[in-house]
Parts: structure tokens; C-alpha cells; sequence
């Protein structure tokens, strides 16, 4: 059996046929368990989001004078975060542990700890609603700074 994981997105009766055609002919054993998860499909966020997203962080980068890459790990720490501690309760009991190894008195472990944490975190780990809030928020922050970022034509793809 491969190694590497693999996702079905069943959406009729077929794609569960699929499905269990697909385990039928895996060999599975006690030393070569599988792990099955079968959960409601969430769409991550969507292609014209994300170009949305560089576009902004772009113009945020030549208004400001930083680099894109400052601009993005920036919008990461101040609205990903946020959303992230909210929606993902691994990445919130993450957060938790940092912040009692910071009360416990291991304040440069915890700060290195977090910029890991922060490192790792990614905006492909939003859904299209949750990341719809993150363009938000970032567009809001832009109107804070007297910067107008253009929206897209049908709001929708916000």
C-alpha cells in the first residue's frame, strides 16, 4: 500500500462507490493499520481568493514600502491568528500551551514557540467563508491606514 494519503470528495452515490472500491483492493494489516476519517467536505479557499488576497498585499507593499512578504507574515500575526485560534481547535490548544509556558515563566521559549506556530500557519487552512472574513478584515485595515484597495466586480468572490 502507498504511503501517501489520499482524499475522496464524494458528492453522489458514485464517488462512494469509488470510495469502497478503492478500500476493498488496499491491503490492510494489524502492522499496516489505516486511519479513516469520513467528514463533511469544507472547500478551502478558492483560487480568485487568494489572487485577490496577493493583489491587495502587493498595493499594501507599494503603498507602505515594505516588502510583500512583510506585508502577508504582518496580516498572518494580526487577523490569521484570530481566525485561526476561533476555527481550529488544534491550533487553539497550541496557542493555550504557549501562553501558559508564558505565565509559567518560559517567556523567550514561549515567544520562539509562537513565531514557529505562526510560521506554519496558513491561510489554506481557511474555508472560502472563514477566508471571506480574513479579506474582510484585511480590507478594513487597509481603509484604517487611508488605503483603498479595489474590490472585485461581483463582491461575491470576496
Amino acid at each position: 500500500m502507498s504511503k501517501r494519503p489520499f482524499n475522496i470528495i464524494a458528492r453522489d452515490d458514485a464517488g462512494i462507490q469509488q470510495a469502497i472500491r478503492i478500500l476493498q483492493n488496499t491491503k490492510i494489516s494489524p502492522e499496516h493499520p489505516l486511519e479513516l476519517i469520513i467528514q463533511p467536505y469544507k472547500r478551502n479557499r478558492s483560487q480568485e481568493q487568494n489572487r485577490l488576497m496577493w493583489s491587495w498585499i502587493n498595493m499594501l507593499s507599494n503603498d507602505l514600502g515594505d516588502t510583500p512578504e512583510a506585508i502577508h507574515e504582518d496580516l498572518k500575526r494580526r487577523f490569521l491568528k484570530k481566525l485561526l485560534e476561533r476555527e481550529n481547535e488544534t491550533f487553539r490548544d497550541s496557542l493555550d500551551k504557549l501562553r501558559k509556558a508564558y505565565l509559567d515563566g518560559h517567556h523567550e521559549l514561549a515567544v520562539q514557540l509562537e513565531r514557529f506556530v505562526m510560521d506554519q500557519a496558513s491561510t489554506s487552512m481557511l474555508n472560502t467563508k472563514q477566508f471571506t472574513e480574513y479579506l474582510e478584515l484585511i480590507l478594513e485595515h487597509a481603509k484604517s491606514l487611508n488605503i483603498n484597495l479595489p474590490l472585485p466586480a461581483d463582491r461575491k468572490k470576496l
